[in-house]
C-alpha cells in the first residue's frame, strides 16, 4: 500500500513538473563568472532544486555518518553487557 501511494504521489510530481515545464518555456540568461548560459526558465530551476538538495545532502553527511558511529559503538557496547548479564545468570548459586 505504501509502495502505491508512493507511486501515485511521485506520478504527481512528474506530472505538476511537467506542467511547469510547458509554461515556462522561455529562453533566460544566466551570468555566471566564467561565462553564460542560455537555457528553458524550467531547466534552470531544476538545475537550481538539484544543486541545493546536493548541497544539503553533502552537509547533513557528517551527522549522518557520525552518528552511524557511535550506533555502532553502543551496539558493541550492548552486546558485551548482554553477555556479562548471561554470563553471570549462569554462576551458580551459593548458600551462606
Amino acid at each position: 500500500m505504501k509502495r502505491l501511494i508512493a507511486l501515485v504521489v511521485l506520478l504527481f510530481v512528474i506530472a505538476l513538473g511537467l506542467g511547469f515545464a510547458a509554461v515556462n518555456t522561455e529562453i533566460i540568461t544566466v551570468h555566471f563568472y566564467i561565462g553564460d548560459l542560455n537555457a528553458p526558465v524550467s531547466l534552470v530551476i531544476v538545475i537550481a532544486i538539484a544543486f541545493g538538495a546536493l548541497l544539503g545532502i553533502l552537509a547533513s553527511l557528517g551527522v549522518v555518518l557520525s552518528t552511524r558511529l557511535e550506533t555502532s559503538s553502543l551496539r558493541k557496547r550492548v552486546n558485551l553487557c548482554e553477555r556479562e548479564v548471561k554470563n553471570l545468570r549462569e554462576l551458580p548459586f551459593k548458600d551462606q
